[in-house]
């Protein structure tokens, strides 16, 4: 079936009409493994697909703050956590003193 500007015409299951999309231009990008094209349908006014422009980016949005790192159990507890040890052990280094003394 021929549409008036030439190309063919596909039907979705609704019956609705559109272009198809064999008769789109395609993506100019080239697999660096096997040398083939991208067969996706290039963007309009660009000649890349979507994936190849950098039209879709996985992960999360720009400016995301889902994964913030505060710094709440950085720095300043591990210094807190080390210098408790080292009280710790001065502490039982101490008292294992006193017992050898009085014994």
């Amino acid at each position: 079936m021929e549409s008036q500007s030439g190309g063919k015409i596909w039907h979705i299951n609704s019956g609705v009409q559109g272009l198809d999309l064999s008769s789109l231009p395609r993506c100019q990008a080239i697999a660096e493994t096997t040398g083939e094209r991208c067969k996706r349908p290039a963007l309009k006014n660009t000649d890349r697909c979507g994936i190849h422009s950098g039209k879709y980016r996985p992960g999360a949005p720009l400016g995301n703050q889902n994964n913030f790192r505060h710094g709440r159990y950085g720095g300043q507890l591990r210094k807190s956590i080390d210098n408790g040890n080292t009280l710790v052990r001065r502490m039982v280094h101490q008292i294992g003193a006193l017992s050898k003394n009085n014994i």
